[in-house]
């Protein structure tokens, strides 16, 4: 079973093999960091958008989002790896 990463997003990072295991754990771990990932891309998109309005609250409201998805993102692999 594979998982495909989003549309952009690295498939280094999201696509995983052999996910699943007795307990689950590592399916779920996986299914994190694809919606990381998703969350990541989407983030990065909405930043994008935002320095093209030029509306520096959009810009710096989407900024942080991004920060947050990434450190969500680096903890979801951390797990995943973990598994």
């Amino acid at each position: 079973m594979n998982i495909q990463a989003s549309p952009g997003a690295d498939p280094g990072i999201s696509r995983v093999g052999g996910l699943q295991d007795s307990s689950g754990e590592r399916l779920s771990a996986a299914h994190r960091a694809e919606a990381a990932a998703r969350r990541l891309y989407d983030a990065e998109g909405a930043l994008h958008a935002a320095h093209q309005s030029g509306v520096d609250f959009w810009i710096s409201a989407a900024a942080d989002r991004l920060h947050e998805a990434v450190v969500e993102h680096v903890a979801a692999l951390n797990a995943l790896h973990a598994a």
